[in-house]
């Protein structure tokens, strides 16, 4: 069975969906393919997928969250619950937010 520790938890900056658990070459991760399907092409103009691995996800939690360290993953994890945050992602930039603050979205073109 695959267990995925930051599931719910991480979101599209680009859309503001959660980002579906998913393998990523063998290892957890987690992607947001912004309503692609495989039954159409996708629109030019649509912003490139994302994804992220849950073990660079873990990394940059632990920086961020110095008092979890000593703790194993899944203490991060139930860090973020208990207070309410979500990771946003988006390209290379991430961030934690509290839940339900609105998604950054972007700029309109011209």
């Amino acid at each position: 069975m695959r267990t995925y520790m930051l599931a719910g938890l991480v979101q599209c900056q680009l859309c503001g969906r959660r980002l579906d658990s998913h393998r990523i070459n063998g290892r957890p991760g987690y992607r947001c393919r912004h309503g692609h399907t495989s039954a159409r092409n996708r629109p030019p103009e649509l912003a490139k997928n994302v994804y992220v691995r849950e073990d660079h996800l873990l990394d940059d939690l632990r920086a961020r969250f110095p008092e979890t360290a000593d703790n194993d993953d899944p203490a991060i994890a139930s860090h973020l619950r208990t207070n309410c945050l979500t990771i946003r992602c988006g390209g290379a930039t991430r961030e934690v937010k509290p839940v339900g603050q609105e998604p950054i979205r972007p700029a309109p073109a011209g």
